[in-house]
C-alpha cells in the first residue's frame, strides 16, 4: 500500500507540474537560460553547460565536511576526492567532485583554506584567495560531455537534463600551481591517499589527475540506501524535465533580460503574481 502511494504521488506531481509549464509557457513564452544568473551561474551555449560566475555567491560559504555530509539529502550523489594539506601559514582543502546534482550531471574542482590552527571535520574553509590555474575534462561512460578551464578558487559545469551514476564519470583534470612548494605541498598529502602512478604525473608546477574512483573515505550518507532511493527521484525528475521542460529551453546564449520573448526565471514571481510592491 505505502509503494502504491508513493507512485500515486509521483505521478500526481508529474501531471501537476506538467500542467503548470505549460500554462506559463503558452502565456508567456519560451524560458530562456539567461533568467538563471541570480542563482550564481551563466549558461555557456557553447558548451551547452553551466558554469559559476567569476563574482558567485557561493564564495562567502566556503566548504566543509558537512557539506558532502548533508549533499545526499539535497538530492546530490557525488564522488568526492579531499586532499587536506598545509602551506605557509594556511591549512589547505583541493577538493575535486563528479556526480549527479539533482537534475544535472556535472564535476567541481574547489581550493580553499583556513587560518585555524586546529581543523577538524567541522571545519568550514575559506575559499582561496590564491586563484590557481584549473581545468578539466568530464567523461561520461567514455565520451567526452564537457570541458572547461579557468583562473579562480572554484572551477564548476552542470549539463542540465542529464542523469549519470557517478562511477560511470571520469574527471581529466590539470592544476598549475604558481610555484614548487605549494605543488609540494599538496602532493605530500595527494600521495597517501594511495592513487596509483599511471593515475596522475606532474610537469613542473602542473598536477594532472585522472579521477575515477576516489579514495577519500565516503561520507557515511553515502551508502547503498541512499544511492538507490536519491537517484531513482533524480532520474525521474530528468526525465520530466527532458519530456516537457526542455523543449521550452531557449539555448540562444544571447543576454534575454530585454526581451519580451522569454520567461526570465528571475521575473517569474511578478510575472506571475504582479508587482508585490504595488500599492493597492
Amino acid at each position: 500500500m505505502f509503494i502504491l502511494i508513493c507512485l500515486l504521488t509521483i505521478y500526481f506531481v508529474y501531471v501537476i507540474t506538467k500542467l503548470i509549464v505549460y500554462i506559463l509557457v503558452k502565456k508567456y513564452g519560451s524560458i530562456s537560460y539567461d533568467g538563471l544568473t541570480f542563482v550564481g551561474f551563466k549558461y555557456d551555449y557553447k558548451k551547452d553547460a553551466f558554469i559559476p560566475l567569476n563574482n558567485s555567491w557561493q564564495r562567502v560559504f566556503g566548504y566543509g565536511y558537512t557539506y558532502d555530509l548533508l549533499a545526499p539529502f539535497a538530492s546530490i550523489i557525488i564522488d568526492t576526492e579531499r586532499v587536506y594539506f598545509k602551506y605557509k601559514d594556511y591549512n589547505y582543502l583541493i577538493s575535486f567532485w563528479k556526480g549527479q546534482y539533482g537534475i544535472t550531471t556535472g564535476a567541481e574542482i574547489g581550493i580553499y583554506r583556513t587560518k585555524d590552527k586546529e581543523v577538524s571535520k567541522k571545519t568550514i574553509y575559506g575559499a582561496s584567495e590564491n586563484l590557481l590555474s584549473m581545468s578539466f575534462i568530464l567523461y561520461k561512460n567514455g565520451e567526452k560531455i564537457i570541458e572547461v578551464s579557468d583562473t579562480n578558487w572554484w572551477l564548476a559545469a552542470f549539463k542540465l537534463g542529464m542523469f549519470s551514476d557517478p562511477k560511470d564519470l571520469k574527471m581529466d583534470i590539470c592544476i598549475t600551481f604558481p610555484d614548487k612548494e605549494f605543488l609540494d605541498a599538496f602532493l605530500e598529502s595527494f600521495k597517501k591517499l594511495n592513487h596509483y602512478s599511471c593515475e596522475y604525473n606532474v610537469i613542473d608546477n602542473t598536477f594532472i589527475f585522472c579521477f575515477q574512483s576516489p579514495k577519500s573515505k565516503r561520507v557515511w550518507t553515502r551508502n547503498f540506501l541512499s544511492d538507490y532511493f536519491v537517484q531513482k527521484r533524480n532520474k525521474i525528475n530528468v526525465c520530466l524535465y527532458q519530456d516537457y521542460f526542455d523543449k521550452n529551453i531557449e539555448r540562444n546564449g544571447i543576454d534575454d533580460s530585454k526581451s519580451g520573448n522569454y520567461i526570465l526565471v528571475s521575473d517569474l514571481v511578478e510575472n506571475i503574481f504582479g508587482d508585490l510592491n504595488e500599492k493597492n
